[in-house]
């Protein structure tokens, strides 16, 4: 699991944003907890993923770009708003996999 140098993280996760991280890298349960990543199918572009979701082995083999964390599913969604807002503004579409592969 790698994560974004410019990851997103809600309020919540803000707070103990480095263990959050340690936790999702060394598989640990967190309820609650949704991941934002660039999808696994090329044709998409990103999927929100509750962390317990991550525990199993289909996802432990794959190496997920992880671009935001968020402490409950409605902030996850508000991340991802955001997201999609800021590669808007910063490239005049909403292709967020281009923009977070830059």
């Amino acid at each position: 699991m790698l994560f974004h140098k410019k990851l997103y993280v809600d309020e919540e996760i803000s707070k103990h944003k480095r263990k959050t991280i340690k936790n999702l890298k060394h598989g640990k349960l967190m309820l609650g907890v949704y991941v934002i990543a660039l999808s696994t199918n090329p044709q998409d572009e990103l999927d929100i993923v509750p962390s317990y979701v991550l525990m199993q082995k289909v996802y432990k083999d794959m190496e997920l770009l992880v671009v935001g964390i968020a402490s409950d599913r409605d902030n996850a969604l508000k991340l991802l708003n955001t997201m999609t807002m800021d590669c808007l503004n910063e490239t005049g579409n909403v292709s967020l996999r281009q923009y977070f592969n830059m």
